[in-house]
């Protein structure tokens, strides 16, 4: 099934909330931080929440320890995607046969997921994964999402 693609305005407006601009008005109609009231704590870069913790904890570390993963680097690399668009993940993870790319969420924002979708189509080459958290009546733990697929390097593949 062939995947729609963004170009870099139509991914800028969505994530601007369909303006072209970058950022987001307030209700003066002034540039400023995102509007309504805050649902969570603001991200500090370079520090993990509990949620990233644990994931790393219980998923990733586990996985080290047994030889499925050579390094982890926590905020490790940040994507390009457009002129002042940039997506970091959470993990940039090195295995055996190649990178992946771990995004830890509590729950998907549509505009978070439309991002990890785009980047996920302009570097198909390395592996995506998506971890939102279930709650603990529903068993806890993780459902992880698989985005792009694995394939074999091919000989002189250059496009």
């Amino acid at each position: 099934m062939q995947q729609a693609h963004m170009t870099a305005a139509e991914l800028r407006a969505h994530l601007a909330g369909g303006s072209t601009s970058s950022g987001h008005a307030n209700a003066r109609g002034g540039r400023g931080k995102r509007p309504g009231p805050a649902r969570y704590k603001p991200h500090k870069i370079g520090q993990m929440n509990d949620n990233e913790a644990e994931y790393l904890r219980t998923v990733l570390e586990p996985k080290r320890a047994a030889g499925e993963i050579l390094d982890i680097l926590f905020e490790g690399i940040k994507f390009r995607l457009a002129d002042n668009t940039y997506y970091t993940p959470d993990f940039f993870v090195t295995t055996p046969h190649g990178f992946e790319v771990h995004e830890v969420k509590g729950k998907w924002e549509e505009d978070a997921r439309v991002k990890w979708k785009s980047v996920a189509d302009q570097f198909w080459f390395f592996l995506f994964f998506a971890a939102v958290k279930r709650t603990k009546k529903s068993g806890g733990g993780y459902e992880i999402e698989e985005y792009g697929k694995r394939e074999e390097p091919t000989q002189g593949r250059l496009a």
